[in-house]
């Protein structure tokens, strides 16, 4: 969350100058945006022990592309509307960090999957 005050704050001047700089300042709201979802799901698989521990490949896969999809659509799609209004700009980095929450989520998923993977051929090569 840090990362994100600071790309969102103090960058905020030079992404509005420079077009290098606001990719820069995207690009750390989508990674802290991951970085956050990845530790919510952390916490989650952490407090909830019933909880599926081993995520399906499929869900994982589709949530990662569905955050892509939102980083890219805010990204891309959104920017052409940020010079309507304010609250297009606010959006645009919703979406972004939304994109790499979802992203991030997605990919401890599959983290977890090559766990198990790694755990179970382990433990046959014991056996």
């Amino acid at each position: 969350m840090v990362a994100v005050a600071l790309a969102q704050y103090a960058l905020e001047s030079r992404a509005l100058t420079d077009l290098t700089w606001h990719w820069v300042q995207h690009g750390v709201i989508v990674a802290g945006g991951a970085a956050v979802g990845a530790g919510a799901a952390r916490l989650y698989q952490v407090g909830q022990p019933r909880a599926r521990l081993y995520p399906s490949a499929v869900g994982s896969v589709v949530v990662i592309a569905l955050g892509v999809g939102l980083a890219v659509g805010g990204q891309l799609f959104v920017d052409s509307l940020t010079n309507l209004s304010l609250a297009w700009h606010w959006l645009q980095h919703g979406l972004v960090f939304f994109g790499g929450l979802a992203a991030g989520e997605g990919a401890y998923g599959l983290y977890l999957r090559d766990q198990r993977r790694a755990w179970q051929s382990g433990y046959r090569d014991l056996g």
